[in-house]
């Protein structure tokens, strides 16, 4: 039985990878980033129960991985692919030539680099994905923001990256960040979480700076967020916030509660 093609925008998902790992990886990409990208997204489709419908990479990858190379189809596609080249980073390159082979031997289009200029797609005004190379810009943008009132806090250049960093590289992330006039100017992040009523999500940092508030953009950011979680069929966000009407205010008037059965606590140490 001929295997099924990788679904549209899963394909130009795989084109845009292929293109500019670092702009996924923020390093040179190695066979292993790969295969735990791709396990990150087949859990989500899994529990969204979607893998019927998506295609990644094809079922019959690996049985015919195993049978060119003379060895068990019980090693993933991805240990097959490392155990024949000379190390990770050699195995990334080899992956796309040959799933491209398997794709043509099926009669399908091969996973082609794109004409991607990152610099000219991303610098719209809007709302757009947060890419590796943002981190600065969007940790920049987070230090104004939060460092100004109500917060007044005192973040500096290394430690407001270190933040952007470890959220965009946590468990399962989800980013967005607006732009305007060609700077990054507040953004959304927060990652998707297994509860045992279903999936939740928690929103970790929504912000505008100080001079572009009042304009709508903390709202579009936040619509952008309902509208992508309710197509994953996620049911309920949580947040932690400051009791204050810029804050709490604002999420109120966008249709959040106060939960009064939850509190927090700290523990200064």
């Amino acid at each position: 039985m001929k295997d099924r093609d990788i679904t549209p925008k899963e394909r130009e998902h795989l084109s845009r990878l292929r293109t500019r790992p670092a702009v996924y990886f923020g390093k040179r990409a190695s066979i292993s980033d790969l295969e735990l990208y791709w396990y990150g997204m087949y859990s989500i489709l899994l529990y969204h129960k979607l893998t019927s419908e998506i295609c990644i990479i094809p079922e019959g990858f690996t049985d015919y991985l195993a049978e060119k190379y003379s060895v068990s189809a019980s090693v993933n596609w991805a240990g097959i692919i490392r155990s024949v080249s000379t190390d990770e980073y050699t195995a990334f390159e080899k992956f796309w030539e040959l799933l491209n082979e398997y794709l043509e031997l099926n009669g399908y289009a091969p996973i082609e680099k794109i004409d991607m200029n990152y610099m000219e797609s991303v610098q719209k005004d809007g709302i757009d994905d947060i890419f590796y190379p943002d981190i600065p810009k969007v940790a920049e943008s987070y230090m104004k923001t939060f460092n100004s009132e109500p917060w007044n806090d005192t973040w500096d250049k290394e430690t407001a990256v270190m933040r952007i960093r470890e959220l965009f590289n946590s468990a399962r992330p989800y980013c967005r960040c607006i732009w305007n006039d060609g700077c990054i100017i507040g953004a959304l992040m927060g990652r998707y979480e297994t509860y045992f009523d279903g999936e939740v999500f928690q929103l970790v940092e929504l912000w505008v700076q100080p001079e572009y508030q009042g304009n709508g953009y903390a709202k579009q950011l936040l619509e952008t967020l309902k509208s992508d979680l309710k197509e994953w069929g996620v049911k309920r966000i949580y947040l932690l916030t400051m009791h204050c009407d810029l804050t709490e205010g604002f999420y109120r008037h966008n249709g959040f509660v106060t939960d009064k059965g939850m509190c927090v606590m700290n523990l200064d140490l």
